[in-house]
């Protein structure tokens, strides 16, 4: 999704009628960026740090967080420029109207600068992730243990959310991953609402 961000925002330019679906694509991106921050800052760090691990690395992902949040607040500001830019040169005289366009095209390329570099810290940041934190918790965290913050995670998300971000995750996992992560769910939500309101929602998840 970060690449068809970089993608998308270099066809803008000579495209605009590709900027509403990129801009619902962003705010997509952006609502699962902050979905996993939350639940890092708010869950998995304190339950590391209980177990004394990870006082100095988890202040340095919280700002990290913060960081992006920023960077995306720029993204989106500019999208809001390109949209009202867009909507208005149709109807205004053609000095003004030239006027429009080359400030468009002034927002595109810098869209497009804001999008390789928010490609290459979230890549950065979630590359460390892989390295730093998740051996951590394989190694410190028993199978039940890591189901119980699964489930916190899972239970704080709406389910007006959840139906749009478990589509968006399964379209880039194999049938075999897809029937693995949902094993994991079913594990750590067992006897809940979020497991029968997942079993209702989502056609094949069951697993009898």
């Amino acid at each position: 999704d970060l690449e068809y961000l970089v993608l998308g925002s270099t066809q803008l330019e000579k495209n605009d009628k590709l900027l509403m679906d990129f801009h619902k694509r962003f705010h997509l991106i952006y609502f699962l960026h902050q979905i996993h921050s939350d639940a890092e800052d708010e869950i998995v760090f304190p339950a590391m740090e209980a177990r004394g691990k990870l006082k100095n690395i988890s202040h340095a992902y919280t700002f990290d967080h913060k960081h992006e949040v920023d960077h995306f607040n720029k993204i989106s500001h500019i999208l809001d420029k390109m949209s009202g830019l867009h909507l208005s040169v149709s109807t205004i005289d053609p000095n003004v109207k030239e006027k429009g366009i080359l400030r468009y095209h002034h927002l595109c390329r810098k869209l497009q600068e804001m999008c390789k570099s928010m490609h290459k810290s979230l890549s950065d940041h979630i590359n460390r992730e892989e390295i730093e934190i998740w051996p951590i918790i394989r190694k410190f965290f028993s199978n039940h243990e890591q189901g119980r913050i699964i489930g916190c995670m899972l239970g704080r998300i709406r389910a007006e959310i959840l139906q749009d971000m478990i589509p968006w995750l399964m379209a880039s996992l194999t049938q075999e991953e897809q029937h693995v992560l949902m094993f994991l769910w079913s594990m750590a939500t067992k006897n809940t609402m979020f497991d029968e309101w997942l079993g209702e929602w989502w056609d094949g998840y069951s697993l009898t």
